[in-house]
C-alpha cells in the first residue's frame, strides 16, 4: 500500500501550549462532536485546555459558546494552519470511519502528537498508542486528551517513505514492476 503522501513542516514544539487543534471539514463522519463533548469532561481536568477548530465548508450547524474554543468555520488559509499547528499541543482526528486523509498526512506532517480514532488509515499516523481512542467515544477521547496536556510527547521524526518524494519512488516502483509485467505477457 503506497501512503498519502506527506509535506514536511515540522512545527514548533508547544509543551506549554494547551491547544487541541481540529481541522479540515466537518463532515459527521469527522467526529467534531464527539470531540465537542469530549472536551467537557477535559475541562474538568484541565480547566485552562483550548479547542482550535479550522474548518472549511462551514460549521454544519455547530454552536459553540464556550470561550475556550475557538472555531474558524468558513476556510482557512495554509498560512492560518501553519500558525494554528505551531501554537497546538496536539492535532486531534476523531473520525468516525475513514479511507484515508489527507488531514491525517499534514497533521503527520507537523510532527506534532496526533490523538486519532483506533481505524485503519489513522492508526499509522499515532506515535503513541495510548492515544489511540474508540471512534465515537467521547468518554475515551477525552481521556487521551488528558495524557496528550499532562505528558510531554517529542516531536516525531517523519517516515522518508511517506514523504511525497518517498511516495514518487513507491510509485515509480509499482508502475516499473507493472510494466516489466506486461512486456513478458505476449499479445
Amino acid at each position: 500500500m503506497i501512503p498519502h503522501g506527506v509535506k514536511v513542516s515540522i512545527a514548533e514544539h508547544s509543551q506549554d501550549s494547551q491547544t487541541i487543534l481540529f481541522f479540515g471539514r466537518t463532515d459527521g463522519y469527522k467526529g467534531l462532536d464527539t470531540l465537542l463533548v469530549a472536551m467537557e469532561a477535559v475541562w474538568d481536568f484541565e480547566p485552562r485546555a483550548r479547542l482550535q477548530i479550522l474548518a472549511s465548508g462551514g460549521g454544519g450547524g455547530y454552536q459553540v459558546s464556550d470561550n475556550r474554543v475557538s472555531a474558524t468555520w468558513d476556510g482557512f488559509s495554509g498560512k492560518e494552519l501553519e500558525a494554528a499547528l505551531s501554537a497546538a499541543r496536539a492535532i486531534c482526528l476523531p473520525y468516525t470511519t475513514v479511507s484515508g486523509s489527507g488531514v491525517g498526512a499534514q497533521a503527520y506532517g507537523s510532527g506534532k502528537p496526533i490523538l486519532a480514532s483506533n481505524l485503519e488509515g489513522l492508526r499509522e499516523l499515532v506515535s503513541h498508542e495510548e492515544l489511540l481512542v474508540k471512534p465515537g467515544d467521547a468518554a475515551d477521547l477525552a481521556r487521551a486528551i488528558r495524557l496528550v496536556l499532562s505528558r510531554d510527547y517529542p516531536v516525531r521524526p517523519i517516515d522518508p517513505d511517506r514523504t511525497w518524494p518517498g511516495v514518487a519512488r513507491a510509485l515509480e516502483s509499482a508502475y516499473a514492476d507493472v510494466a516489466r509485467s506486461t512486456k513478458r505477457r505476449p499479445h
